[in-house]
């Protein structure tokens, strides 16, 4: 059909355009989106429509990364319609999306979001966002003794010279200097002369 065409190119030029744009800086990641489906609504209830319905979404991206990798910052703007029962609709995309990693391997991280609704769930929630705020734990594994997570909470029964994921860290450590007392006169150097 020719929507399965017009997905195909609309593809093609999208991912030839962010080829480009990822060659441009170093510093930015950069994308463009465009999608366009179409459907043919023939009946609806009881009621025949011979209709098409057309959807269509342009936006561009832009992410950025800060203090070494450990805060994302994805920002994505742009627009997407609807064209149903001859009825055209469009809405204003803005997305926003900060992470935050909390751990020196980046699994533990806390995020919070902005995102615009589709045109369905914008008119059912009668909202154009969503917000939220959330903390995500990521940690590939093939087994349970690979599962740092796991790992973790049954080092707190274990003891210590038998935690996995817990050890102490007893490399780094150093002596705790004595505090003299008062009354305790510390010598003073003396300077030998030759």
């Amino acid at each position: 059909s020719t929507s399965v065409g017009t997905n195909a190119v609309a593809d093609l030029v999208s991912s030839q355009i962010n080829s480009i744009l990822g060659d441009l800086s170093k510093e930015y990641k950069l994308n463009l989106t465009y999608n366009t489906a179409s459907n043919n609504l023939t009946t609806q209830g009881n009621q025949d429509l011979n209709n098409t319905q057309n959807a269509d979404k342009i936006a561009i991206g832009v992410s950025k990364n800060f203090f070494d990798g450990k805060l994302i910052v994805n920002g994505t703007i742009g627009r997407a319609s609807v064209t149903s029962l001859n009825t055209p609709q469009s809405i204003l995309i803005s997305n926003f999306n900060l992470e935050y990693k909390l751990t020196k391997k980046g699994n533990l991280s806390i995020n919070g979001f902005n995102e615009t609704n589709d045109l369905n769930t914008s008119i059912q929630l009668n909202s154009l966002n969503t917000q939220g705020i959330g903390l995500s734990y990521k940690n590939d594994f093939s087994s349970l003794n690979d599962f740092e997570l796991y790992q973790g909470f049954l080092d707190i029964f274990r003891k210590k010279d038998k935690k996995r994921i817990m050890k102490p860290n007893r490399t780094n450590l150093q002596p705790i200097p004595k505090k003299s007392s008062p009354n305790t006169k510390t010598p003073s150097p003396t300077a030998t002369v030759k």
